[in-house]
């Protein structure tokens, strides 16, 4: 039996600038426009990515890098305590 990692990699092209892209990854009323209900974002290294993407289905983590206008790396998990997936767990990389 092969042995599994536990990492799932996604690959998505969307046929847009990057620096638009970037944006919507960065600033609150963007990403508002695409998912979700509230967010909190502070997009530097360590700060804070925090967004209620249904009602309370809250997922939350940190910026880990952030490159204007090209690259965006985050941590982010569910806040739920049954969630399997827990904040911090998950990586999402742009750029």
């Amino acid at each position: 039996m092969p042995e599994h990692s536990g990492t799932i990699e996604r690959e998505i092209f969307i046929a847009l600038p990057h620096e638009e892209i970037f944006r919507y990854l960065v600033e609150p009323t963007l990403m508002a426009r695409w998912i979700g209900l509230s967010h909190d974002l502070d997009p530097q290294p360590g700060g804070r990515f925090r967004a209620e993407v249904s009602s309370g289905n809250i997922a939350s983590g940190r910026y880990v890098e952030v490159v204007p206008p090209k690259r965006v790396a985050l941590t982010w998990g569910w806040e739920s305590e049954d969630a399997d997936l827990s904040p911090l767990s998950a990586r999402y990389l742009f750029g």
